[in-house]
């Protein structure tokens, strides 16, 4: 089974990732190495595992619109100078044991979800000075266990150079939350989500760094109180990225 770990860091950073590794020469075939640390791992609101996290793997573009990072592969239609951004994918859903795992703590009941699949939808529009204001959606449909639905919308802005804001909203029918939250979990509101990212491009060796402060929380009571959250329901997270060019 892959590690819980890769998917959250790839579906949290695949828009980051992206603008980091579109580089103006074209090749056919383009690889990076990724390393990542965070202090806690928070799935759409509910935190999977306390302690920290991280890992180091490469991530591949094929032809500029195809991408393949950890458990996931997506089709990213428009080029980066585009003020659009429309992608799909599918990923593998797991909240098992981070690997490799350095922390006392043992899997408890922030980790019952089987393991699942699930495809994407990802639309954004950029506007504003280089386009760094954005908005847009971002739909997941679950093909292997629950079936459910799960909607994200989301917009950004810049507020001091290489800094940025962030907000985020997130919307399931009573399947997906009931997968995320536990089985006492109601449809409609998950959480919410507000983060500031710092970018750094253009560090040696054809990389980027990026860090990032996050606050998410679960709305609704029957959300917080379900059997994955037991009122655990406010999440701060940080988080560090760092992306290098291979070829």
């Amino acid at each position: 089974m892959f590690p819980r770990t890769l998917l959250l860091c790839f579906l949290i950073f695949l828009p980051f990732l992206t603008e980091a590794q579109e580089i103006s020469t074209k090749k056919p075939i383009r690889l990076s190495l990724s390393s990542f640390y965070r202090n806690k791992s928070v799935f759409r609101g509910a935190e999977t595992w306390p302690d920290p996290s991280y890992f180091v793997g490469p991530s591949i573009i094929l032809y500029d619109r195809w991408f393949i990072r950890g458990p996931a592969l997506f089709y990213s239609h428009f080029s980066k100078s585009s003020p659009f951004t429309l992608s799909a994918g599918i990923s593998y859903l797991t909240d098992d044991e981070p690997w490799p795992d350095t922390s006392d703590h043992e899997e408890d009941y922030r980790n019952q979800r089987s393991s699942a699949l699930e495809l994407s939808t990802t639309f954004r529009y950029k506007f504003g000075y280089r386009n760094s204001f954005y908005f847009g959606f971002a739909y997941y449909k679950e093909v292997k266990r629950h079936f459910g639905q799960f909607v994200e919308i989301m917009v950004g802005m810049p507020i001091f150079p290489y800094t940025s804001l962030h907000l985020k909203n997130g919307i399931g029918d009573l399947k997906a939350n009931k997968y995320i939250y536990g089985p006492s979990a109601a449809k409609g509101e998950g959480y919410r989500a507000v983060s500031i990212s710092l970018v750094i491009p253009h560090v040696p060796w054809d990389g980027i760094i990026r860090a990032q402060m996050e606050r998410t929380w679960v709305v609704k009571d029957q959300n917080r109180t379900a059997e994955y959250i037991k009122e655990k329901y406010i999440n701060d997270g940080m988080s560090l990225m760092l992306v290098w060019s291979i070829i």
